[in-house]
């Protein structure tokens, strides 16, 4: 039995498992799922780590032991993955590694399916773990509002990566002058065009600002209510080809567009591995203030998958047409 068949074993069973709590419900494609089940067994694990470390306390290859965290770590990975939300499953391919190393497998441009191996790294995120702070009485209200905002921090760190990353290696650039909402769209064919050119496969979805996403759907800018930080959102479909988000994180000089097909063919691959730690180095006399930690691995194997659009003088082309509007 090869590699990759233990692997999809493996994996049917974790996935067997994780069904039977329901924190898979609401999932409905079945490769998202799976991906849910992998990173939430890659926290389970770990979090029998951390109970190991406690009573091993000489270890120190192991972070330490803190009970308030390993209790919300499964929920927070349950919401900062969720692919409602999660932009990595909407534009790349989202492969959860099972082990330090770990291989992902993506489509050549003949179709054969291919192995690559990639390593996790970790990195240091600016989340610091949810506490109950000043004087609110501890209920699962208040926990469950806590984790919930910190998920959405952490997630918004994740979509800035992967759609900086995506922005700085694009394969095809284009830089053209704002005109009208129409020439964006011809820009935007231009791209689409070389991009298929070069990778063989059709763009499918656009990233880009807030103003521009909801100009070329032509949908009025919903106003902004809540005070946490906005995610990614899906707008619409521009011409019936592209889905298109809008990244309230970009300036209104960007325009980045892909192709994601099945779950092995993209041109970059996002790999989580331990979800969610914490660094046991940021306390002090007056409170705690540990920083969430995450491990995850990415490779992008081809970036002639994406192109992307700088835009000249589109501010200064809005304001003087809200001058003559007004």
């Amino acid at each position: 039995m090869d590699e990759l068949q233990k692997f999809l074993n493996r994996k049917k069973e974790i996935v067997k498992n994780w069904k039977t709590t329901g924190l898979l419900a609401g999932i409905e494609n079945e490769f998202e799922q799976e991906q849910m089940a992998l990173v939430l067994e890659n926290q389970r694990i770990d979090n029998e780590l951390e109970v190991e470390a406690r009573d091993n306390p000489e270890d120190k290859n192991i972070t330490g032991y803190y009970p308030h965290f390993r209790r919300i770590s499964i929920p927070l990975v349950r919401r900062m993955y969720n692919p409602k939300t999660f932009l990595g499953f909407k534009l790349v391919s989202v492969q959860t590694m099972m082990a330090p190393e770990h291989s992902f497998y993506y489509r050549d441009k003949y179709g054969n399916l291919k192995a690559s191996a990639v390593r996790a790294k970790v990195r240091s995120t600016s989340v610091p773990i949810p506490p109950l702070r000043g004087g609110e009485p501890f209920t699962l209200d208040n926990e469950a509002k806590l984790v919930a905002l910190c998920a959405n921090e952490l997630m918004w760190e994740m979509n800035r990566e992967i759609t900086g990353d995506l922005w700085t290696n694009a394969g095809s650039k284009f830089e053209h002058t704002y005109r009208s909402r129409e020439h964006l769209e011809d820009y935007i064919r231009i791209a689409a065009a070389r991009v298929n050119n070069r990778c063989g496969f059709s763009p499918n979805w656009i990233v880009t600002s807030t103003d521009i996403a909801y100009s070329l759907v032509e949908k009025k800018k919903p106003e902004v209510t809540e005070s946490v930080r906005p995610l990614p959102t899906y707008t619409g479909k521009l011409a019936n080809k592209w889905d298109v988000y809008d990244n309230p994180m970009w300036p209104d000089d960007r325009i980045l567009i892909g192709f994601k097909g099945d779950a092995y063919t993209s041109g970059y691959f996002y790999c989580p591995y331990t979800p969610v730690f914490f660094n046991p180095g940021g306390a002090t006399d007056s409170h705690w203030d540990y920083r969430i930690m995450t491990r995850y691995g990415k490779a992008m194997p081809d970036q002639m998958f994406y192109g992307k659009i700088k835009l000249e003088d589109y501010s200064s082309s809005q304001e003087e047409l809200e001058g003559n509007n007004g």
